[in-house]
């Protein structure tokens, strides 16, 4: 994990290890171990891998675009961005925020984010990476891409069971082909990553900023500071909705447009959630609820995701959500 303003990613590195004429037993019994319990297959304890590793300025090659039925382009619904005629691609569809989060800001405020999507019943080694199943060096060959953006007002989904499904034109939604050859509506297996530029309104304060995350499943943060990428929060995997805490302040002044991908990974239907806080001051005290998790534990999230005495006092302890007005849209699709 990268720690701190000046923080550098970790080169990838090779152990070696010294030849012994004679080794002994203990020894290679030693190296064996160390072997197997530090040098996983993904090599992740020897290296760290950005989410801004992840070209996003424009679709890959091969990624499905979900067209209406009626577009006379020639696309159907899940088809590549590659024409195998050889003809011009499509501008796909975007996806307006379907988490009922509310409008953006303004036209230049908001998310833009990447869809990804697995086939159905992942494998639980996949399952094991988190949001990298779907994206990144060790992305899953089950894993598909989509070329429509989404584009998110905020990061404000309390708790909810979510069936609703990615509609890219009027009564159509992004679906797969299940175990049973049955088309299906995309509600699990699926993450995002969501680009924006934090910045602080007139009346928010400059000075150091903790972060925190309410998520169900998988969420993690990472921001440039000094042109470098920086973990802030990472509470990745399958959860319930989980307090996951940043591990750092960033500071945060005026005109600022800090650059900050998020990663979301949703792994079994039908509970969702992904709340992004913040607090500043000097007089905070240490948050003790990080890692606490539960789908009733902070919201009714078999209800109307009202929120709950716990969550209450969070916002007693200086914690507030991220306004839309404090999201701007990155550059890439402006």
């Amino acid at each position: 994990m990268l720690n701190g303003p000046n923080a550098s990613i970790r080169p990838h590195l090779k152990k070696g290890f010294p030849m012994f004429h004679r080794p002994n037993i203990l020894f290679i019994l030693l190296m064996s171990i160390f072997l197997t319990l530090g040098c996983s297959s993904t090599g992740s304890n020897f290296s760290y891998d950005s989410l801004f590793d992840v070209e996003l300025d424009a679709p890959s090659p091969d990624a499905e675009v979900f067209a209406p039925t009626d577009d006379d382009s020639g696309y159907t619904p899940g088809g590549s961005t590659s024409s195998s005629s050889g003809g011009d691609t499509i501008d796909p569809e975007v996806i307006d925020d379907p988490f009922d989060q509310g409008d953006p800001a303004g036209d230049d405020h908001g998310l833009a984010a990447t869809l990804f999507y697995m086939n159905p019943d992942p494998t639980s080694a996949e399952r094991a990476q988190g949001f990298g199943m779907f994206a990144g060096p060790y992305a899953s060959d089950s894993s598909h891409e989509i070329a429509n953006k989404l584009i998110l007002s905020r990061l404000n989904r309390p708790t909810v069971s979510w069936s609703t499904g990615f509609e890219y034109a009027p009564g159509e939604f992004i679906s797969f082909t299940n175990g049973d050859g049955q088309e299906e509506v995309l509600v699990e297996w699926f993450g995002f990553i969501a680009d924006t530029k934090i910045t602080l309104t007139e009346s928010d304060p400059e000075g150091d900023y903790e972060f925190a995350v309410l998520s169900d499943d998988g969420f993690t943060m990472e921001v440039v500071q000094n042109g470098l990428p920086v973990q802030v929060i990472d509470s990745d995997g399958e959860h319930s909705t989980r307090l996951g805490c940043g591990t750092q302040t960033i500071h945060l002044e005026q005109g600022e447009e800090l650059e900050t991908r998020f990663s979301y990974y949703q792994g079994p239907r039908y509970h969702i959630s992904f709340v992004l806080l913040w607090r500043s001051g000097t007089d905070l005290v240490d948050e003790t609820d990080c890692g606490d998790a539960g789908n009733s534990m902070w919201f009714d999230g078999d209800g109307d995701s009202s929120p709950t005495e716990k969550y209450n006092q969070l916002l007693q302890r200086g914690w507030s959500v991220v306004p839309a007005e404090n999201y701007l849209l990155p550059d890439y699709v402006l």
